[in-house]
């Protein structure tokens, strides 16, 4: 990845106007090397950062080594030395703006990735967080711009942070899902993601209809999948879930891996009841899943099987949180149809899933620039 930022002050009094002075940062290896005017600032790695300083015009760049203390959320609140001394303390507010008061900083301008570990971005006054896809406004408490998957769930702001509860939840980049495996039809790709609820919220039956739909992925035979050069990989699903009594809590401890950049990554998904409103029957976002169950249990009332629906349903939107998109012409992203039978009765027609959605979210892996790639995948060891 190459972002390029060229910045100066431009004179208009001179025609034509004329850089007076540039200088560029470019981010190569998925941003894990900084390049400032052509020549390497630092190297990022987990726990920390390695900065380059030119010992001389002839002989190479002399390396620092630097280490996070982070919080449960990836915040950055320390930065150690090698010898751990502290060299920089950043508190935050809820929502990622850092204290302003001199007693709960040090060292503010030595680096600036912080607030979930993101770059915190000053230039011209900015002042904001770089997710990759989108800014996010620490003062505002809001993304620079909406959410290009808000049609899938309509109960929340398409500028919304982690649901407005950012003490609970976190986006890396707002995508999930981790694949393994070498793509040869001996050993598939293996597209993993797990499906967490809370102890006692969801009934025996949508606990079925649940793992249905899951295991309506699961059970298809290894997906064939035409590479760009001509060549076939193959893949398959490992969909499951799992009650705990703190979902946030587990999908965090639980279910963290580390994309082939050796960044954090997490393929576990909360699943819930959060949406209420509009005649969808669930929604789904990068972490998360949820079923409206008075539009569920209403649809019974018509005629629906519970646990038909509800795994439909599922098969839906899981397959929006691992990528998919209204515009894909797939099974998985055609919607319940309900066809009247009488005035009180009708029959319902539900998504499946098909090999179509696996070859279009598996064409999306490893795209971190991508409004819709939300597959990863996992670092191999010793690499």
């Amino acid at each position: 990845m190459s972002n390029a930022r060229t910045y100066g002050t431009i004179h208009s009094e001179q025609k034509p106007f004329v850089i007076q002075h540039a200088d560029s940062t470019d981010y190569l290896l998925g941003g894990s090397l900084v390049m400032k005017n052509g020549k390497i600032d630092k190297i990022l790695f987990e726990g920390g950062y390695a900065q380059a300083t030119a010992v001389n015009k002839t002989t190479k760049d002399k390396f620092a080594f630097y280490y996070y203390n982070q919080d449960h959320l990836g915040n950055n609140r320390e930065v150690v030395n090698a010898k751990g001394v502290v060299l920089q303390v950043t508190n935050y507010y809820p929502f990622g703006a850092p204290y302003a008061d001199a007693t709960a900083v040090k060292g503010a301008n030595l680096q600036p990735y912080k607030y979930n570990g993101k770059e915190l971005d000053l230039m011209h006054g900015l002042n904001t967080y770089d997710y990759g896809a989108r800014q996010h406004d620490p003062i505002l408490a809001r993304w620079d711009r909406m959410d290009p998957l808000c049609e899938k769930y309509y109960s929340t702001s398409p500028y919304t942070y982690c649901m407005n509860n950012p003490v609970r939840y976190v986006d890396p980049d707002g995508r999930d899902g981790k694949v393994t495996g070498q793509g040869t039809k001996e050993d598939p790709y293996v597209i993993t993601a797990e499906y967490i609820y809370k102890n006692g919220e969801l009934t025996q039956k949508q606990i079925d209809g649940l793992n249905a739909g899951l295991n309506a992925y699961n059970q298809m035979k290894p997906v064939k999948i035409k590479n760009s050069d001509g060549s076939a990989s193959y893949a398959k699903y490992n969909l499951s879930s799992k009650g705990v009594d703190n979902p946030s809590e587990y999908r965090m401890e639980n279910t963290r891996f580390e994309n082939t950049a050796g960044e954090p990554r997490y393929y576990g998904n909360i699943v819930g009841t959060q949406v209420d409103n509009g005649s969808e029957y669930g929604s789904a976002n990068n972490i998360r899943i949820d079923f409206n169950i008075g539009n569920i249990n209403a649809a019974v009332e018509r005629g629906a099987n519970e646990k038909s629906l509800i795994s439909g349903v599922t098969i839906h939107e899981v397959s929006h949180n691992l990528g998919a998109d209204h515009n894909d012409k797939i099974g998985e992203m055609s919607n319940v149809k309900e066809i009247p039978i009488t005035d009180k009765h009708s029959s319902f027609v539900y998504p499946k899933q098909s090999q179509n959605g696996a070859m279009t979210i598996m064409k999306r892996r490893d795209t971190p620039l991508s409004d819709v790639g939300r597959l990863w995948t996992e670092k191999k060891p010793g690499n």
